[in-house]
């Protein structure tokens, strides 16, 4: 998958990384799924460099299985300084499963799992599309 947008957080993360290396640590490439976390994350932020450096070196870019980054807690709401609603959006475009979980009063947890269009519930995941379709189905307001 290649996401393209005007912050590329992989191509940032992937520029800087060897910078964040202790002495005699071997650098492996990134996962693709670290490709789209950083890519996600520096769309959804305006720049991937917009994070806490702190927490961007010791997310292991090259796990092929998950993702897990501490984000600022106070910064994702829906529409006015909507980060939430562009996470969200973005998961569903790149078939990326985001979950969060509260990590202390300064931060939260965000982990990026791949997946795919179809299979099992813990293999896919819907377009915003699909989402929307399902949601609409089983909450309607009415005025």
């Amino acid at each position: 998958m290649k996401i393209e947008h005007e912050y590329s957080g992989a191509d940032w993360i992937g520029s800087t990384r060897r910078s964040w290396l202790k002495k005699g640590q071997e650098l492996k490439p990134m996962s693709n799924i670290g490709r789209a976390a950083a890519d996600i994350l520096g769309f959804v932020w305006a720049g991937i460099y917009h994070l806490d450096d702190a927490s961007l070196c010791k997310v292991d870019w090259s796990n092929s299985s998950w993702i897990e980054i501490l984000l600022p807690s106070d910064s994702l709401a829906t529409y006015d300084g909507n980060r939430l609603t562009l996470l969200v959006l973005c998961a569903h475009e790149c078939a990326v499963r985001v979950e969060i979980e509260a990590c202390n009063h300064q931060y939260i947890r965000a982990m990026f799992h791949p997946r795919t269009r179809t299979g099992t519930i813990s293999q896919r995941h819907p377009t915003i599309e699909q989402a929307i379709a399902a949601f609409r189905e089983r909450f309607k307001v009415t005025e």
